[in-house]
């Protein structure tokens, strides 16, 4: 798998045509599970709208994770009703 991105605590690698992203989460696995699913979607901030309409309630409203290239990755997450966590991101100019 080859790295497209990393930072600190975390790193996306590209499994040809699905990213796997790891992340340390340290000290803090008591309040976030080990497993965590990520969509990236076109446009996060319609796309968290129009979840937030339907009733999902996120843990994190969209935050700027990493920039790239002049772009920014957002993401925003809640917690499925199995307690698990899933993501939205998406890039923006």
């Amino acid at each position: 798998m080859t790295v497209v991105a990393a930072g600190e605590a975390f790193a996306f690698l590209d499994g040809g045509g699905v990213t796997l992203a790891l992340n340390d989460i340290g000290a803090e696995i008591e309040a976030n599970p080990p497993f965590e699913m990520v969509l990236e979607v076109d446009d996060v901030l319609m796309t968290y709208g129009a979840m937030r309409q339907a009733g999902i309630r996120f843990r994190v409203a969209p935050r700027v994770v990493m920039s790239r290239d002049g772009r920014e990755l957002l993401a925003a997450d809640f917690r499925d009703p199995d307690g698990h966590v899933l993501s939205i991101t998406g890039w923006r100019p």
